[in-house]
């Protein structure tokens, strides 16, 4: 399977993300619960097992949006 298509690989490279920019990142039953260090303390639930191609994209977009998160979208 096409890397870029693989919604497990794309939350494996999101989750690298969050970590890299500060996020505590802890893993549940069925979401990764992210949780940023800055003073507003924003937080993400993230699925592990995505059904959509792209909801890594539509999770960055959402962030870029509503947190502090600037990392890129792909």
């Amino acid at each position: 399977m096409d890397p870029r298509r693989d919604p497990r690989g794309d939350i494996e490279n999101l989750i690298l993300s969050f970590e890299s920019q500060g996020w505590m990142v802890m893993r549940g039953e069925k979401y990764y619960k992210a949780r940023c260090a800055c003073e507003s303390k924003h937080w993400k639930l993230v699925h592990v097992r995505p059904r959509a191609s792209s909801y890594g994209n539509n999770v960055r977009r959402k962030l870029r949006r509503d947190t502090c998160w600037v990392g890129a979208l792909a």
